[in-house]
């Protein structure tokens, strides 16, 4: 298949725009003039007010975020660069390529995917007590930041919180869980790869291979940043020479070591609500 031009993805982008502001509408989340309901639980109220970019409680309610940077036209179609595209806030990029075999840039590319949603080295309190968020970069409307106030920054923090029961991880297009043919990209630990053909991965492998679930001191290294494998002193590489995983050869190890054995004890929730009035 060819790569797509800058035309069939400024095509793709429209049609994007057009989906989403079309469920917006239909939710009544577009609507300027429209205010938050007073019936609205707290979390259901932000979520609606940060969508919509306004403020849902405080003397600010239902009014716009305060943005910061010079204004000027967004709806202008902008190439930013070969197969990028952005357009009234939103922006498709179909440069980055991951080809069949590439464990490495697959990775970095879900890693980028997954990132926080909040960076906290652009956060910035102001003399006025309020919060600026810098952007890493400037919007197409001219936007360098967002300023609230201690409430409101709490209140689009609030807007990120998952609702109960929610899967944190949702999977669409190929991925998606009804995908006739997902069988044929999700593989899972231990399986055998089936054949790809040339066109697609533009090598043959073979059916020998596997799909690892990763080196346990690689991923001990990449999710806790707890490198095993080099002396915490002297920076040396160490050679492994066991794996205890018997739970009394490990309570006996961590007791001769004055470690505690046992894992501590959860403490029972405790629920205390607190009304304050914001002024």
């Amino acid at each position: 298949m060819a790569e797509p031009n800058d035309q069939e993805i400024a095509n793709l982008l429209e049609s994007i725009i057009e989906a989403v502001e079309l469920c917006l509408e239909k939710r009544g989340l577009l609507d300027q003039e429209s205010t938050i309901p007073d019936d609205l639980l707290s979390i259901d109220a932000a979520s609606r007010a940060s969508v919509s970019q306004k403020i849902a409680f405080g003397e600010r309610r239902g009014q716009r975020v305060r943005r910061v940077g010079f204004r000027r036209d967004a709806d202008v179609m902008e190439f930013k660069g070969p197969q990028c595209i952005a357009m009234s806030g939103f922006s498709l990029h179909a440069a980055r390529r991951v080809v069949a075999d590439d464990r490495r840039n697959l990775s970095q590319l879900i890693n980028y995917m997954a990132r926080p949603p909040v960076a906290e080295e652009r956060l910035e309190i102001l003399n006025s007590g309020d919060i600026l968020y810098k952007l890493k970069t400037p919007w197409d409307d001219g936007t360098i930041g967002v300023q609230l106030s201690p409430s409101e920054f709490i209140e689009k923090l609030i807007a990120l919180i998952p609702p109960r029961s929610s899967p944190l991880v949702r999977y669409g297009g190929v991925f998606a869980p009804n995908f006739k043919r997902r069988a044929e990209v999700i593989l899972a630990p231990g399986k055998r790869k089936r054949k790809v053909s040339e066109q697609t991965q533009g090598v043959e492998k073979s059916e020998k291979s596997r799909v690892s679930s990763g080196n346990w001191a690689r991923l001990l290294k990449r999710v806790f940043a707890i490198d095993v494998s080099r002396c915490p002193r002297c920076g040396i590489d160490l050679e492994i020479i066991a794996a205890i995983v018997d739970p009394i050869q490990i309570a006996r190890y961590l007791k001769h070591t004055g470690m505690p054995a046992a894992p501590p004890v959860r403490a029972g929730v405790k629920m205390k609500v607190v009304y304050e009035e914001w002024s």
